[in-house]
């Protein structure tokens, strides 16, 4: 991945489990809105500690800056809050 992304002067899209074991300068984590990351159906199904490992795992891929993104409407205009992991993050790291 990281040969690719130089050779080609390329910014990989990837999901969380494809990022496990690299790491990036700079990483992106859009979407991390209510329903969504967590989604909607971990919380149904009781399996909220696994999106939150994942979420651990997606931060700690950035070696030197992370982006964590949030929408706060969904397609149809329904307000959407920030995905409960965002709030679990000690409030000195946080720049809006």
């Amino acid at each position: 991945m990281d040969q690719v992304s130089l050779d080609d002067n390329q910014v990989p899209i990837i999901t969380i489990h494809q990022s496990k074991g690299l790491e990036f300068d700079a990483v992106f984590i859009a979407g991390a809105t209510e329903d969504e990351f967590p989604s909607f159906f971990s919380v149904r199904d009781n399996k909220l500690e696994e999106e939150r490992r994942l979420f651990y795992v997606a931060m700690t891929r950035a070696k030197q800056r992370l982006f964590i993104s949030a929408y706060s409407r969904d397609f149809r205009g329904y307000s959407k809050s920030p995905g409960k992991f965002i709030n679990e993050i000690p409030k000195e790291y946080i720049s809006e």
